[in-house]
């Protein structure tokens, strides 16, 4: 009795087995699609994780929604942006190209654009809370909300007065 080869699968003494042609492009087809479809669901989710920490721009771009008489696109769009990457008319970096069909996907049903034209414009834009302001203007975003606030500043505390005459007051009360 002949026993096959277990490294090769051949025969001993004999030609090796062959796989069939279609078993081949079966299995390779096969782990190309998991490969594929893993690369697909990495991208999707790496967006997700980038949107989740992105925020509205504190910025007016431009989307052409709203123009000018003769013809030019109008910044009045308040976009939401990924943490990472930027995507506007006429503005884009690598990984705004990149996403760029999930960012117009998310900005279509997820996190819609605030238009600065429309009747409540800038209610809403005002209205927005840190979370939602975009990482890079959250500085501006605690500056202007600090600033606004009646009675000073929101954490409390007052602001130092400043001496008018150049003499400090323990300098001023020796006898």
């Amino acid at each position: 009795m002949i026993k096959p080869n277990k490294i090769t699968g051949a025969n001993a003494g004999g030609p090796p087995r062959s796989v069939p042609p279609l078993a081949v492009k079966a299995r390779t087809t096969r782990r190309f699609t998991w490969m594929l479809s893993g690369m697909v669901v990495l991208y999707v989710l790496s967006y997700c994780i980038n949107s989740a920490l992105g925020g509205y721009w504190g910025r007016p771009e431009m989307d052409g929604h709203d123009r000018y008489t003769f013809g030019l696109a109008m910044p009045t769009a308040i976009l939401w942006q990924p943490r990472y990457g930027h995507l506007a008319m006429g503005r884009a970096d690598f990984l705004g190209l990149a996403y760029s069909s999930l960012i117009w996907l998310d900005r279509r049903f997820v996190h819609q654009t605030i238009y600065i034209s429309a009747p409540n414009g800038f209610d809403r834009v005002n209205h927005l809370s840190r979370e939602r302001i975009h990482p890079e203007f959250r500085d501006m975003y605690d500056r202007y909300h600090t600033n606004s606030q009646p009675g000073g500043p929101a954490n409390g505390s007052q602001p130092i007065r400043a001496e008018t005459n150049g003499t400090s007051s323990a300098a001023g009360s020796r006898r």
